[in-house]
């Protein structure tokens, strides 16, 4: 089946299942299986009438369609200016998570010397990522869960 026309019936899936932004995610799980950009998947879909709907993509949808996260199908998650692996056993990041890691680097970026920052239950280590490269503190970051420690560990 022609790309093109996957995405849209994929977008009729995901919408039917109730996914809110069914065509910007049909569009980045077909990406995740081109293993391209949304920017290069454009392009193609205009210079490549006849580019195909890669294999495993209707897989992909369908198992977003049982509410599976995003993240955890393509195995990313944006944060900040860092792309974190995600899957499951450890929390997606949210964005409200990113106001509050601003709030925390603007009051240790004042402090003198290395100010230690605690991160307890790091999940996928994003917060502590985030203060280490973007402020002068020394990070210490704990988990508990043995499988948010492992994408921790591939993460920092």
């Amino acid at each position: 089946m022609l790309a093109s026309n996957s995405l849209k019936q994929a977008e009729a899936f995901l919408s039917a299942a109730g996914i809110i932004s069914a065509a910007a995610e049909a569009e980045l799980l077909m990406c995740h299986c081109l293993e391209i950009s949304r920017g290069e998947l454009a392009t193609q879909l205009v210079l490549d009438t006849n580019l195909k709907a890669p294999s495993g993509f209707f897989d992909l949808v369908e198992l977003r369609c049982t509410r599976v996260p995003l993240q955890h199908i393509t195995g990313k998650a944006p944060f900040r200016s860092i792309e974190l692996s995600v899957g499951e056993g450890v929390f997606i990041p949210r964005p409200e998570t990113e106001q509050v890691v601003q709030v925390a680097i603007d009051f240790l970026s004042l402090l003198p010397g290395e100010p230690l920052a605690l991160d307890i239950g790091t999940g996928s280590g994003a917060i502590a990522i985030s203060i280490a490269k973007e402020t002068h503190a020394k990070v210490t970051a704990i988990e508990l869960s043995s499988a948010a420690a492992e994408f921790a560990r591939a993460n920092i």
